[in-house]
């Protein structure tokens, strides 16, 4: 029943290569990757267009192409899905990194990143101007002095008065 159900799903959406999925079981959640299966039949859309193997153009080499971006040569026939499988879709799902690889990688780099940072706020040049000073000891009693606690005091004071209403 659910592989009629997704035979059915790909001929709806008009899909000239049946998809196949699999569950990857992830910690997060559970996803599906598509598997491009060869088609038994002959897709009738096509007409006289030739039916090319779906390849991403990402396992191809990476020199040696009269387009080194798409990684094509002049006058190479585009397969007819060409958009989703160009340079420009999605990267593969390619499992050589490890989890335990790519956290060192990033760990890595963000240490790097920190101590460019860090350097950076060392060398900091000095200002070409003298800091604002202030006469009296900076204004602290014109401010409102030296004393932390003039708020609890303040609330001290409102809480006694409302206790003798």
């Amino acid at each position: 029943m659910r592989t009629s159900r997704r035979a059915i799903c790909a001929l709806q959406r008009g899909a000239s290569i049946p998809y196949q999925t699999r569950f990857i079981q992830t910690s997060a959640r559970r996803q599906f990757e598509p598997v491009v299966v060869k088609a038994e039949t002959p897709d009738p859309q096509l007409g006289s267009y030739p039916q090319l193997e779906g390849t991403s153009n990402q396992e191809r080499r990476p020199k040696g192409w009269w387009d080194n971006q798409y990684r094509r040569e002049f006058g190479e026939t585009l397969h007819e899905e060409d958009e989703a499988l160009n340079m420009f879709s999605p990267d593969l799902p390619h499992t050589n990194i490890e989890p335990r690889s790519a956290l060192a990688q990033a760990g890595v780099a963000f240490a790097v990143l920190g101590g460019i940072m860090g350097l950076l706020a060392y060398t900091r040049p000095t200002p070409p101007a003298e800091k604002r000073s202030f006469p009296r000891d900076g204004l602290v009693n014109e401010l409102g002095g030296w004393d932390v606690h003039k708020v609890s005091r303040l609330f001290s004071f409102l809480s006694i008065s409302m206790k003798t209403e």
